[in-house]
């Protein structure tokens, strides 16, 4: 089972799946669609920024915060991340926005 997201209203977003009937299971509803992304990413496994940073880069959310005016640290992380191979928002388009969006007509 793989959740997505549709647009089940003008401004509500609700995340859920499609049983094997071809019925929908709704799961959760949202008001905007980057937090239905969020959630769907969420619920078919996907990581958070957080724990890419921290099992990938070895840097926290906290000492990124806290150097983010350095330009040494700041290219320092996108070296690690150049070396590790992440392409960062690709990762995210991929994992963090992969819910499918179905419109209604």
């Amino acid at each position: 089972m793989t959740y997505e997201y549709i647009q089940s209203e003008p401004e509500l977003w609700t995340v859920g799946y499609y049983d094997p009937n071809g019925k929908w299971m709704p799961e959760s509803d949202h008001d905007r669609p980057k937090e239905a992304a969020a959630r769907v990413a969420y619920l078919n496994g996907s990581t958070t920024p957080a724990e890419v940073l921290d099992e990938l880069l070895g840097v926290s959310l906290e000492e990124l915060a806290k150097h983010s005016n350095d330009p040494k640290f700041l290219a320092k992380i996108v070296g690690l991340a150049f070396n590790k191979g992440i392409q960062v928002g690709q990762r995210q388009a991929h994992e963090g926005i992969n819910g499918s969006i179905k419109r209604r007509a």
